[in-house]
C-alpha cells in the first residue's frame, strides 16, 4: 500500500522490537532513496515536527525522499462560516473544474447494471423454459387426444365391420332359407305335377280300356248292326282326338310351369 501512494509523509519511528525494525525497513524500502542520507537510519533519528517527505513530479514520477519540517496547523478549531466557505470555494483555481457535480458511470453502477441484465436474462430464460414446458404439456395432451380419437375411430370401424358381417350373415341366412323354401315349393309343384300326370295317365288308361272294350263289343254284334259300326268308329275316333288334345294341352302346361320354375330360380 505504501508503494502505491503518491505523496508520502513519514514521521519518526522508534524501533524497540525486531518487528519494529522490520516495519522501519519496509517503510524505507517504499521511499525513493536519496544518496545524501540513509532513509532507514533517518526514520529513527527524526526530531519532533520533522519527517521524510516524498511527492510526485510534474510527470507523475515519485521524487527522491527529502528530510524536512512540517508546519503546524494554522486554522481555527471552530465551525467555519458558510459565507467564508463559499468565498474560498469560488476563489479557488479549481472552482471552474469542480463547481458542477459530475456523477460518472461508476464500477458499482456497471456491476449493478450487469446484475440487472443477468437477472433479466434469467427471467427470460425462466419464461422460455416455462413456455417450452407448457408447449410440451399441450403437445402431450394433443397426442393423447389424437390417440384417443384413433382408438375410438378404430373401435367404431370394428363395430361397423362387425355389424356389416352380421348383416351379410343374416342376408346369407335369409337367402339360404329362401332358396330352401323355393326348393321345397319346386318339389311340391313337381310332386303335384307328377300326381296330376299319374291321374291323367290313369284316366287315359281308363279311356283306352273303355274304347278297347267298346271296339270289342262292336266286333261281336250281328251283321244287321254292322251298318252302325262306322258311327261308333267315328265316335271313338273323335274321343281319341279329344283325348290327345287334352294330353297335349296338359303337356304344354306342365312344360310351361317347369320352364317358369327353372327361369325363376336362375333369376333369383
Amino acid at each position: 500500500m505504501l508503494s502505491q501512494l503518491g505523496t508520502k509523509i513519514q514521521h519518526a519511528l522508534r524501533p524497540f522490537t525486531p518487528n519494529d525494525q522490520k516495519a522501519i525497513r519496509a517503510v524505507a524500502a517504499s521511499l525513493r532513496s536519496n544518496p545524501e542520507f540513509n532513509s532507514e537510519t533517518a526514520i529513527s533519528e527524526l526530531a519532533k515536527g520533522e519527517a521524510l517527505i516524498s511527492a510526485l513530479d510534474e510527470s507523475g514520477a515519485p521524487e527522491m525522499v527529502q528530510r524536512g519540517f512540517i508546519f503546524p496547523l494554522r486554522c481555527g478549531g471552530d465551525v467555519a462560516d458558510p459565507a467564508f466557505v463559499q468565498e474560498l470555494t469560488q476563489n479557488s483555481p479549481l472552482y471552474a473544474k469542480y463547481a458542477e457535480p459530475y456523477d460518472r458511470y461508476s464500477a458499482y453502477e456497471m456491476l449493478e447494471d450487469m446484475a440487472h441484465e443477468v437477472e433479466h436474462q434469467m427471467e427470460l430464460d425462466a419464461q422460455e423454459a416455462q413456455l417450452q414446458k407448457e408447449m410440451a404439456q399441450r403437445q402431450k395432451e394433443l397426442d393423447a387426444q389424437e390417440a384417443q380419437r384413433l382408438k375410438e375411430q378404430k373401435a367404431f370401424e370394428a363395430q361397423q365391420l362387425k355389424e356389416q358381417k352380421a348383416i351379410e350373415a343374416q342376408q346369407l341366412k335369409d337367402q339360404k332359407a329362401l332358396e330352401a323354401q323355393r326348393q321345397r315349393d319346386l318339389k311340391a309343384l313337381e310332386a303335384q305335377r307328377l300326381k296330376e300326370r299319374d291321374a291323367l295317365q290313369k284316366r287315359q288308361a281308363a279311356s283306352a280300356a273303355a274304347a278297347s272294350k267298346a271296339r270289342t263289343q262292336t266286333t261281336k254284334t250281328p251283321a244287321k248292326t254292322q251298318t252302325r259300326a262306322p258311327a261308333k268308329s267315328s265316335t271313338s275316333t273323335a274321343f281319341d282326338k279329344a283325348l290327345q288334345s287334352s294330353m297335349s294341352q296338359f303337356g304344354r302346361s306342365v312344360s310351361r310351369e317347369l320352364a317358369r320354375g327353372l327361369f325363376g330360380t336362375m333369376k333369383k
